[in-house]
């Protein structure tokens, strides 16, 4: 007997899916999880300032969200070591973003979510990972995502380097401008 047809997820059921992925991050990482919500503020206004539709900026806040959730598969010694990584440690950081990816597109509804999490490491030149895309290839919510990351990860401490000043920052942005950042989206963030 053929099953019927299931109903499509509900905005509530996905955004209460997307908080539960975010808060098995924070059990795994509580500072992770705590730069996801800086992220998805900014990265929120950006794509405001870029003029995305409520679909799209609603897909935008919750890849921000969840765009780290591939961590929880990175062992501890890699993700909180307190010194450059080697070269298979980078490696395997650099899988996140397929984890997570693999992670969200298993449930309904998200898959467009799942999309913007796996490219949100790309680069604006194609030198980024997964998958080497560039420029227009990466989906905007992507490039918007990768600015917003970037800039609030330089303006917190991490284990393996001090918070940097605004005016580094905002050097480290300029610096990347049309290699790893979409200048149309840095032109929208405010820089000092």
């Amino acid at each position: 007997m053929p099953q019927p047809a299931s109903a499509p997820p509900t905005e509530e059921l996905l955004s209460a899916t997307v908080e539960a992925l975010a808060d098995t991050l924070g059990l795994r990482d509580g500072e992770t999880r705590d730069h996801c919500s800086r992220v998805v503020d900014l990265a929120g206004e950006l794509g405001r300032r870029l003029g995305l539709t409520p679909a799209e900026q609603r897909d935008l806040a919750f890849a921000a969200r969840v765009h780290d959730i591939g961590k929880v598969g990175v062992p501890d010694a890699i993700l909180f070591k307190p010194g450059p990584l080697d070269q298979l440690e980078a490696e395997l950081l650099r899988e996140h973003s397929g984890w997570g990816a693999d992670l969200v597109d298993r449930i309904p509804g998200l898959e467009r979510v799942a999309d913007i999490v796996r490219h949100h490491h790309e680069r604006f030149d194609g030198k980024g990972y997964p998958d080497g895309l560039e420029a227009d290839d990466t989906p905007l919510e992507s490039r918007i995502l990768a600015v917003a990351d970037a800039y609030v990860a330089m303006h917190e401490d991490r284990p393996y380097r001090r918070a940097l000043s605004p005016q580094g920052v905002a050097s480290e942005l300029r610096q990347g401008r049309a290699r790893q950042f979409d200048p149309a989206v840095l032109d929208v963030l405010e820089l000092v």
